[in-house]
C-alpha cells in the first residue's frame, strides 16, 4: 500500500510541475473496456466508462499524461452483485507529426487500479500497480503549443492495461482494453 501511494504522489507532483512549464491540454473522455482474462471478462463483461485526462507538452513532439476512469457495472450474471474499476494512469505520449487529417500518438505509463465489489451484502475492493499502454490520433492535427492553441480537438483511443489486484485471495487481473473517444481543450 506504501508504494502505491508513494507512486501517486510522485505522479501528482510531477504533472504540477511540468504544467507551471508548458501548455495543457483537457480531455472527457467516454470508452468501452472489455477485460482481458477470466474471470473478470466472465463475469464484469464490457462497460461504458467516462473519465478525463490532462496532457501537459513537455515539447512539441512529447506529452505527460495523468487521467482516470471510471467503469461501474450494474448488469453482471448475477443480479444482486454490482462491481466497478477505476484506474488512474500517468505516462509519457509520443506525437508522430504528421500532418494530414490528425496527429498519432503512441504512449506507456503506470496505472493504479481499484476494483471494487458488493454481492449479497458483503463489500470488498482492492488496489494494484501495473501498466499501460495507449495509442491514438488527435483531430485535428497539432503538436506543442498548436494543441494547446485549439479550442476544440478530439481524441480516438485504444488503451490496453495490466494490473493484478488481491481480491479475498484470490489473484484478479483487472486490465483490458479500452477504445473511446475524447473531447479536449487546449489552455
Amino acid at each position: 500500500m506504501k508504494r502505491s501511494g508513494a507512486f501517486l504522489v510522485l505522479a501528482i507532483l510531477a504533472t504540477a510541475g511540468a504544467w507551471a512549464a508548458a501548455p495543457s491540454r483537457i480531455i472527457g473522455k467516454y470508452a468501452q473496456f472489455r477485460p482481458s482474462t477470466d474471470p473478470l471478462k466472465s463475469e464484469y463483461g464490457t462497460s461504458m466508462g467516462y473519465g478525463g485526462e490532462i496532457n501537459i507538452s513537455l515539447s512539441n513532439y512529447v506529452d505527460l499524461w495523468f487521467g482516470a476512469m471510471h467503469h461501474p457495472q450494474q448488469y453482471n450474471v448475477r443480479a444482486d452483485t454490482r462491481a466497478s474499476l477505476t484506474p488512474v494512469e500517468a505516462g509519457i505520449k509520443v506525437k508522430i507529426p504528421v500532418p494530414v487529417l490528425g496527429t498519432p500518438y503512441f504512449g506507456a505509463g503506470a496505472v493504479y487500479a481499484t476494483y471494487a465489489q458488493k454481492a449479497a451484502g458483503v463489500e470488498s475492493s482492492a488496489n494494484g500497480l501495473g501498466y499501460c499502454v495507449q495509442a491514438g490520433i488527435v483531430i485535428p492535427p497539432c503538436s506543442g503549443r498548436a494543441c494547446s492553441k485549439a479550442i476544440f480537438s478530439l481524441d480516438l483511443f485504444l488503451n490496453y492495461s495490466k494490473c493484478e489486484v488481491d481480491l479475498g485471495g484470490r489473484p484478479l487481473d483487472v486490465g483490458g482494453l479500452r477504445v473511446g473517444v475524447g473531447w479536449g481543450f487546449g489552455f
